[in-house]
């Protein structure tokens, strides 16, 4: 049909378009909105194909009207192997929305008399589409069955169809015929007012029957939406004003349901059975208010109907909220059922494993330590000693349950050695150890757990490893073969399926009890090999059943920061800074009094790492925090697993009809992206080429990060008011319609110029760009809430007046380019002082004289200093090593210039990292260990003057890594190589040398 299809718009335009006998052109996106929508909705239409030569007037007509299938709603039967998750609300919500992309487009390529019609009829259908999208939500998945929505439906559906037809004649329409579309049109609005007065008419909306919302989502946007509704009442917007009243009502019902939740956070709220309906019905409830006053903002909803429907909200929160008093005051009776333990209904052979204790492989000094500790050495008081990691290591040591009565009663006067495995809970152990009596008999608790902050202050703790590739080959060979060696012909094949075990050692125990019952030939495990996946991730299995577990007992602010890990690329680290902002902006943090959000969300992504869940894979240089992470394998599995069920996530692939329920995250993975039913999806991002986006109809939307948009087309982005994160390939220019957004990426190759609208984003904080400058038409120096600016030119002097704009930049990267000014009084300063907030700053210099220090100046607060083609004296450095607080030091490419560099007493104090990369200087001079106390890491990259290392940086105590790096001279190496010589001859075996020239 598709090929049909152009065949008929080629035949069209030589026919008509090139002869100017036709108004419509039928421009490129028109035609790719047709082929996305019947490929997604992979029609059952089937027409025969022709040769190009048999294309005349009467086939291309005859098409026409066979097209016209195209042009109306879908039929349910079309959709056999797919029926149980589409109908067909779905199916007109998607044909509504294939009609407005294609209205989008036709002012551009028509010249039809009655255009503004064409705009009104936009807004109707567009009206349609939302209360389509707000009644539906309030049903269950079965609301085929309810009558009343069905009428309402197939009014909506006799309207859409109308609307087709007429979309249809118009774009295949001559001057000529404009009449005929005339008419369409003059029925499709008497239609849509009769539907309308219908349902103002009606004494009510079709009734909500069950909730849809999942408890992670339900107290997740709760959370989200009392914040908003806050921002949105202080806000000066005529738009609300007329909904303010009921706005404000909502909220304060809403506050007193989010406290009444607060209160009752031991057990979480999500683990008390008589919470979990109410909870999921408050979620939908926000759900909605969200969606509507959305809709009412970017005018897609008459204020009519947001009234009716807010007035209609405000009553059942007032109801529910009658509910949680009920369930408030069981909760402070202690009456409550909280959910049965999960452990508890794992078989016990599921939970304790013989198998794995008989086999310790990659633990063999931990092991001694912790013998040692249990029955040799250590005080004689009552000793905790703790066993950390992700589920499956601490199987290694062994589990025990000892269930007595009578503890206290029982050890007193004895020495003994209790065994705690897998806790939880720290208050949980706090009462059990009230139970064990000090008896200064040297006895001993040990306990495991995958929870650090579950450890007491003074217990011994030890952290488990993943086990090593050639460790998780031993365990696995000794496992399946027992004294025995594996065959050589297995060896090779062995050793691949051992390293997908990814270093748990509970991986390797199942893996080796399937390998254990199946032919020990190569093809059979290479078909274990290749079926891995199926292995550890059935529903019956233990090893899915533990990760579970730990999910399970995530408390609720953190289950959707860790199901959030599903949404990136499998066996990729992570940059914390991305995600930390991606949780912001999703709404995961909660706004807590005297602390940003970014440090909160630090705070939930040190937790999961403490609870063994997510990894560190990189630290950062100055020894705050982690830089980058990851996740094991089997948890991303698990994520996708529990995202699924709980509609959180959804992978969209370009071959599939896409349903997105409310709440889902979107994410990329096909060549293209047609988005059918998408008015709930609150995140869309992918990293593979489209040919277009249209999010216009997504108003939910808050982060849309989408890296390559095939010539830039993407449209309605200027609708999407709740966006907090975006990364887009150009600048808009009205890009201040967006007052939520809070981190903007342009990450186009060409310049892109900062419009002085900028400014009115008052939530905006970070704002990065490949190559900016400030544009021509600033005139205001209005201040604004920068925290991060990145990618900007700084090239005259009121440039920098604009930088003065943005006093509270914790991070600022900026070029200095003086190279076109020729009047000094024009010429930047370079004077950065007034930035007292400042944390990191990145300078790169591009200008053909040396800087003049006596108007140049450093913030003196700033941890992280980059500096490249600034050409300073190495006498000016001092200017640098007074920095009180500078940690991190990073000189590259002419920085400085001169053959020596002499370091004097009292600087670089708190300096921990310091790189020079293509300096030039030859001699560096340093007297003493006291000028660099604190040096961590030294990194020398392509220094090819540089004759050798000072003797006295071996000797700073807290010298962690040295590391040469390209081009240099034979000295240097052999001075690192004689530091190192003389550290080990000192008994320092910790400092490291890394050496990576090339010649």
């Amino acid at each position: 049909m598709l090929n049909r299809f152009k065949q008929t718009i080629k035949w069209w335009r030589k026919k008509y378009v090139l002869k100017n006998e036709v108004e419509n052109q039928w421009n490129d996106l028109q035609i790719s909105i047709v082929e996305e929508y019947v490929l997604n909705l992979s029609t059952t239409c089937d027409f025969p194909e022709l040769v190009d030569e048999a294309w005349d007037a009467q086939n291309v007509s005859s098409f026409k009207q066979e097209l016209k299938e195209v042009f109306v709603v879908p039929r349910l039967n079309n959709f056999q192997e797919t029926q149980n998750r589409i109908n067909k609300s779905h199916l007109v919500e998607a044909f509504l929305s294939f009609l407005l992309r294609l209205l989008h487009h036709v002012t551009d390529s028509i010249d039809y008399p009655g255009k503004d019609r064409i705009g009104y009829l936009e807004k109707e259908l567009r009206f349609l589409l939302t209360i389509l999208g707000d009644i539906s939500w309030m049903l269950c998945d079965s609301h085929e069955h309810n009558a009343e929505f069905q009428n309402f439906l197939a009014e909506i559906e006799a309207v859409a169809n109308l609307a087709g037809s007429m979309v249809h004649s118009l774009l295949f329409s001559t001057a000529r015929a404009f009449k005929k579309t005339d008419e369409d049109l003059a029925a499709v609005f008497k239609h849509i007012h009769l539907l309308k007065t219908n349902l103002q008419s009606a004494t009510s909306i079709p009734a909500y029957t069950a909730p849809r919302t999942s408890i992670v989502d339900s107290i997740l946007i709760l959370d989200s939406l009392v914040d908003d509704l806050k921002d949105l009442l202080k806000r000066k917007d005529d738009r609300i004003a007329d909904v303010k009243d009921q706005i404000r009502r909502l909220h304060k019902r809403l506050m007193r349901l989010h406290s009444s939740i607060n209160e009752m956070r031991s057990p979480q709220p999500s683990e008390i059975e008589e919470l979990k309906e109410p909870l999921m019905r408050i979620g939908d409830m926000a759900y909605q208010a969200e969606y509507l006053i959305t809709s009412f903002v970017v005018k897609d909803a008459p204020l009519w109907y947001v009234i009716r429907r807010l007035t209609d909200l405000n009553h059942k929160v007032k109801h529910i909220g009658k509910e949680f008093q009920t369930i408030k005051q069981k909760y402070q009776r202690g009456s409550l059922k909280v959910a049965e333990n999960f452990s508890a209904e794992l078989p016990l052979h599921d939970k304790r494993n013989s198998e794995a204790n008989e086999v310790t492989i990659g633990f063999e000094e931990k092991t001694t330590d912790i013998l040692y500790q249990l029955v040799g050495g250590g005080t004689k008081s009552l000793q905790v000693i703790s066993i950390l990691g992700m589920p499956g290591l601490e199987s290694k040591f062994g589990k025990e349950e000892v269930l007595v009565e009578h503890i206290h009663k029982t050890l007193k006067g004895r020495r003994y050695l209790i065994v705690l495995d897998d806790i939880w809970d720290s208050d949980v152990l706090d009462e059990l150890l009230r139970c064990f009596p000090d008896d200064g008999n040297g006895s001993r608790i040990l306990l495991t757990s995958r929870n650090k902050d579950v450890a007491p202050p003074n217990s011994i703790i030890h952290e488990l490893p993943f086990l090593l590739d050639e460790q998780c080959w031993e365990l696995l060979e000794k496992k399946v073969f027992g004294s025995q060696t594996c065959p050589p012909e297995l060896q090779g094949i062995g050793k691949k399926i051992a390293a997908k075990c990814f270093g748990l050692p509970l991986t390797v125990v199942v893996i080796a009890g399937v390998l254990s019952t199946v032919d020990k030939v190569q093809s059979t495990w290479e078909e274990v090999g290749r079926s891995l996946a199926s292995y550890l991730n059935g529903e019956n299995n233990s090893v899915i059943q533990t990760l579970e577990l730990s999910y399970k007992h995530l408390p609720d602010h953190l289950k959707p920061c860790f199901l959030y890990f599903g949404a990136f690329e499998e066996d990729k680290e992570i940059a914390v800074g991305n995600l930390k902002r991606l949780w912001v902006a999703e709404g995961f943090i909660r706004i807590e009094d005297r602390k940003s959000r970014e440090n909160i969300a630090e705070e939930y992504l040190m937790e999961l790492i403490d609870r063994s869940l997510v990894m560190v894979a990189k630290r950062r240089i100055d020894g705050r925090g982690v830089k980058t992470c990851v996740v094991h394998d089997l948890l991303r599995d698990m994520c996708l697993k529990k995202s699924k069920e709980e509609s959180f996530l959804e992978y969209l692939k370009s071959d599939n009809y896409t349903i997105c329920e409310k709440g889902h995250r979107l994410r990329a993975l096909g060549d293209s992206a047609t988005l059918s039913h998408c008015q709930h999806v609150r995140s869309f991002y992918g990293d593979r080429q489209i040919s277009s986006l249209y999010v216009r109809d997504m108003r939910l939307l808050r982060v849309l990060h989408f890296n390559y948009i095939h010539k830039y087309h993407i449209f309605g982005i200027d609708y999407l008011v709740n966006l907090r994160f975006l990364v887009i390939k150009n600048l808009p220019t009205w890009i201040d319609r967006l007052l939520n957004l809070e981190y903007l990426c342009v990450e186009s190759s060409e310049t892109v110029y900062l419009p002085p609208s900028i400014v009115k984003m008052v939530k905006l904080r970070y704002l990065h760009a490949l190559f900016a400058e400030y544009g021509e038409d600033w005139s205001s120096y209005q201040t604004n809430n920068l925290e991060c600016l990145s990618g900007v030119t700084i090239k005259k002097l009121k440039d920098e007046y604009l930088l003065k704009c943005s006093r509270r930049l914790r991070k600022l990267k900026c070029k200095y380019d003086t190279r076109g000014i020729t009047d000094k009084r024009s010429y930047p300063c370079f004077d950065l002082r007034f930035l007292t907030q400042l944390d990191s700053l990145s300078l790169k210099f591009y200008h053909h004289r040396r800087l003049n220090l006596r108007k140049f100046g450093f913030p003196s607060n700033i941890r992280k200093l980059t500096l490249s083609e600034s050409r300073l004296r190495w006498e000016r450095m001092s200017i640098i090593g007074r920095l009180q607080n500078l940690e991190v030091l990073k000189l590259s490419r002419n920085a400085f210039e001169g053959e020596r560099w002499d370091t004097r007493d009292g600087e670089f104090q708190k300096l921990r990292f310091l790189q020079l990369d293509k300096i030039s200087v030859s001699q560096w001079n340093v007297d003493s260990n006291e000028h660099f106390p604190k040096l961590h890491q030294l990194v020398l990259i392509a220094c090819l003057n540089l004759e050798e290392i000072p003797s006295e940086i071996g000797n700073i105590t807290t010298l962690q890594l040295i590391e040469v790096k390209g081009h240099c001279q034979n000295s240097l190496v052999e001075s690192a190589e004689r530091i190192k010589e003389e550290q080990q001859d000192m008994g320092n075996e910790e400092l490291r040398i890394i050496i990576s020239t090339t010649d």
